[in-house]
């Protein structure tokens, strides 16, 4: 019963003490970072005083989340011309960071 004792010890102490590191872990190496080129195909107008923090299209809806402390709101927006159709101010504390459709 001894011996048991003693192989249980050994195995919870074994595991417990650390381990020898066998090198510091090796970096991936990138040989070539592909360049990507933009072309804009169209732009909208929009409320330059909106903060965008998020923003979303459901159905041909446009809806944006808006931030600034105490200034947060959520919108749905006219893409064409950049109206705000509706708009709700999001209350302190809460800060309006992202949108989902859940």
């Amino acid at each position: 019963m001894k011996w048991a004792a003693v192989l249980l010890l050994s195995a919870i102490v074994g595991g417990t003490l650390p381990r020898e590191q066998t090198g510091a872990p090796k970096a991936a190496t990138i040989s070539s970072t592909e360049r990507l080129k933009v072309q804009v195909l169209r732009s909208y107008p929009h409320d330059r005083a909106a903060f965008t923090q998020g923003l979303l299209i459901d159905g041909g809806k446009v809806f944006e989340s808006t931030g600034l402390v105490g200034q947060s709101t959520l919108r749905e927006v006219e893409l064409q011309t950049g109206r705000v159709i509706r708009k709700v101010d999001v209350p302190r504390p809460i800060f309006a960071e992202g949108l989902a459709v859940v």
